[in-house]
C-alpha cells in the first residue's frame, strides 16, 4: 500500500468517526495552545523589555537604596530602607571618570489636586539637563520640559492628562501637590515604559528644590530615592559598575563581610532577571500543558484499541490480500500521528488567533513559524508514543483468526 493510498483510507476513517476523532484530540489542542500561547507571551515580554532597555542604553545605570529589587513589576522590593542613598554617597561617584554623568532622583507619592478632584500619583524631583539623558522617554509631545532655575513648574505623563482627571489638564493649567500649586508647562509623549517603580506616562515631575521642600518631613535633607549614572563610551560597563559598587561600600561604610545595602541596576542585569524569572513561570505553566499532552496521549492510545477492535476483520482483510505486518504498523502509527496532528494544527490556529485579539490591547504576545513547528514536533511525539502498542498488536493479528474473530 502506497503512502497516498494509507492517507487516503486513513482520512477516510478519521471523516467517518469524526465525532471520536475530535474528541480524542481535544486534549492535544488544549495541551499545545497552552504551550504555544506560553511561549508566546514569554517571547512577547522578552521583547517588550528589551525594547525599554535599547531606549535607556547599556550604559546607563540606576541605583537603589535596596539589596534586592523586582524589575519585571518595575517595583522596589516591599523592605524597609535601612540605609538611605545620601548626598555623600553621590558626590563619592562624581568623582569617578569613567562615569559621564551622575544625577538623582527625589521619589515620592503625593496627594494630587485638579479641579476639586484629588489622587495620589508619584512625584519625581529631577535636576531637568539630566532627566532625557538618563531616560529618553521623558520626552514632552506638548509644551517643554523646564528649566533649572524655574520653581513652582512641573510636566505630566500623557495618562495624568488625558485619563486620571475628569478634566483633561491642558499646558498652563495649575494643578496643586500636597496643597502647592504648580504649572503645567508640559505633557509627556505616551511610552508605557516604567521609571524607577512607575508607569511614566502616570507620574508628575517637578524642579529638585521644590521636591526637596515639598518632601520636608518625610525624607531626610540628604537623602536621594535613586542615583543615576552614564557610563562613558571608551570603559567596558561590567568594569565601571564593580568600580561603582567598590566605592559605594566604601562610602557607606559596609564591612567585607556584608552583603550590600542597595542595588546596581543595568540593562545587561534587568534583562537576566526577567530572563529567570519568565523562566521559571514558563516552566510552571508549561507543565500544565504537559498533564493535557499525557491525558491526550492516553485517549489516543485508547481511541486506537477501540478502534482495533471494531476493525479487527477489516485487518484480517487487509493481511490476506498481502499487506505485511510492517504496512499494517504504519498505517495505525499514521493514523494516530494524524489524530495528535489534527489537534496539534487547531491548538497553534487557536493560539494565532487568539494573538491577534491581545495584539489589538497592546498586550505583550510573540507568536511566529518557529511555534507552529513546535505544536507539529510536539503532536508527531504524542501521536507515535500513544499509537506505537495499539499499532504493534493489529500488526500481529494473524488473517485468519482476525476474520474469524471480526
Amino acid at each position: 500500500m502506497k503512502l497516498n493510498e494509507k492517507l487516503k483510507y486513513i482520512f477516510r476513517n478519521l471523516i467517518n468517526r469524526k465525532i471520536r476523532t475530535f474528541l480524542t484530540a481535544l486534549a492535544i489542542i488544549f495541551g499545545v495552545f497552552t504551550i504555544v500561547s506560553i511561549v508566546a507571551v514569554s517571547n512577547g515580554l522578552r521583547q517588550e523589555v528589551k525594547k525599554q532597555l535599547d531606549v535607556l542604553g547599556p550604559r546607563t545605570v540606576f541605583i537603589l537604596p535596596v539589596s534586592n529589587v523586582n524589575v519585571l513589576s518595575g517595583a522596589r522590593n516591599a523592605q524597609q530602607i535601612v540605609n538611605p542613598l545620601t548626598m555623600k554617597d553621590l558626590n563619592s561617584l562624581k568623582r569617578l571618570s569613567e562615569l559621564e554623568l551622575v544625577s538623582y532622583w527625589l521619589i515620592q507619592r503625593a496627594d494630587v489636586s485638579f479641579k476639586g478632584e484629588r489622587i495620589t500619583l508619584s512625584i519625581y524631583g529631577s535636576e531637568p539637563e539630566s532627566l532625557v539623558h538618563v531616560n529618553p522617554n521623558f520626552l514632552p509631545e506638548k509644551g517643554r520640559i523646564f528649566s533649572s532655575s524655574e520653581k513652582g513648574v512641573a510636566f505630566i505623563g500623557s495618562n495624568v492628562a488625558e485619563n486620571l482627571f475628569s478634566n483633561k489638564i491642558e499646558i498652563n493649567n495649575k494643578i496643586y501637590i500636597n496643597g502647592k500649586p504648580f504649572v503645567v508647562v508640559g505633557i509627556l509623549k505616551p511610552t508605557g515604559a516604567s521609571s524607577a517603580g512607575a508607569n511614566v506616562d502616570d507620574i508628575i515631575v517637578i524642579n529638585i528644590d521644590d521636591a526637596r521642600d515639598l518632601f520636608k518631613g518625610i525624607m531626610k535633607d540628604d537623602e536621594l530615592t535613586t542615583i543615576n549614572v552614564v557610563i562613558r563610551e571608551d570603559f567596558d560597563v561590567d568594569e565601571v559598575i564593580t568600580k561603582v559598587e567598590d566605592t559605594l561600600r566604601l562610602s557607606r561604610k559596609i564591612a567585607k563581610n556584608e552583603k550590600n545595602d542597595f542595588s546596581i541596576l543595568s540593562a545587561k542585569s534587568i534583562q537576566k532577571q526577567v530572563d529567570e524569572v519568565l523562566q521559571s513561570i514558563t516552566l510552571f505553566l508549561g507543565s500544565l500543558g504537559a498533564i493535557s499532552l499525557v491525558v491526550g496521549s492516553i485517549g489516543i492510545a485508547n481511541t486506537m484499541f477501540t478502534t482495533i477492535l471494531e476493525r479487527t476483520k477489516e485487518i484480517g482483510i487487509l493481511k490476506a490480500l498481502g499487506s505485511s505486518n510492517s504496512e499494517i504498523l504504519s498505517l495505525f502509527l499514521l493514523e494516530s500521528i494524524m489524530i495528535a496532528l489534527i489537534g496539534g494544527l487547531i491548538g497553534y490556529t487557536l493560539s494565532f488567533l487568539v494573538g491577534l485579539v491581545i495584539q489589538n490591547f497592546n498586550l505583550p504576545y510573540l507568536i511566529s513559524i518557529n511555534e507552529l513547528f513546535i505544536a507539529v514536533a510536539i503532536s508527531v511525539l504524542v501521536g507515535t508514543v500513544s499509537g506505537l502498542i495499539p499499532a504493534y498488536r493489529a500488526s500481529r493479528l494473524e488473517a485468519v483468526v482476525a476474520i474469524k474473530e471480526g
